[in-house]
């Protein structure tokens, strides 16, 4: 699912690769990479809605409570996530998704 949507914002295959594979590592969903979407986790399913929308590096994100309904360690991992992408865009000249 998260290479649909990074298709559909024209980004070529190699940089999709590489996007989608740093952001799965960075939300530790390589557990989980091929499984179908029904059959994920409400967890699951929020890293996937996380991922799918900073795969195309926008240049604005806004959450609407994105830890709601969460486990605890997965809340943490997402805020984490967050946090460390916030500091990252600070700095104009770098992508988040690159560094």
């Amino acid at each position: 699912m998260v290479e649909y949507f990074g298709r559909l914002n024209g980004l070529d295959e190699a940089t999709l690769k590489k996007r989608v594979d740093d952001i799965f590592n960075r939300l530790d969903m390589n557990g989980f990479r091929d499984r179908r979407c029904d059959k994920l986790s409400t967890g699951m399913k929020q890293k996937t809605s996380i991922a799918r929308t900073l795969v195309h590096d926008p240049p604005v994100m806004i959450f609407d409570e994105p830890t709601n309904g969460l486990d605890i360690m997965t809340a943490r991992t997402i805020t984490a996530f967050i946090s460390r992408m916030s500091r990252q865009t600070a700095r104009p000249s770098s992508s988040p998704l690159t560094s």
